[in-house]
């Protein structure tokens, strides 16, 4: 999705079976981004759909990573990375999906 966020929102329409214009998917793409999302989140203004308002505001922001690929190194650890990476071996051994980590 960071590398090239409007083919993937258009392969995910496609997935869900939604048609959207050109139009719509670059905006989507756009409006999507991590630094938006990011912005909206330090930003939100209505509360209305927050059962508790005052919590609300002291949590965590919903969205509170860089969003580089490769960020993640700075938040594991050795071990943490090791245990990921024979879990994530395992389980995606008959996949053909291609994941970039870095």
């Amino acid at each position: 999705i960071q590398k090239n966020p409007v083919q993937e929102t258009k392969r995910l329409a496609e997935y869900l079976n939604v048609e959207l214009s050109k139009e719509e998917i670059t905006e989507i793409s756009d409006k999507c981004s991590f630094k938006k999302l990011k912005l909206a989140s330090q930003t939100v203004k209505d509360n209305s759909l927050v059962a508790n308002v005052e919590l609300f505001k002291k949590t965590e922001p919903f969205v509170h990573r860089k969003g580089e690929i490769g960020d993640w190194k700075n938040h594991f650890t050795v071990a943490m990375n090791e245990n990921f990476d024979a879990i994530f071996k395992e389980e995606m051994k008959n996949s053909n999906i291609q994941v970039q980590f870095e």
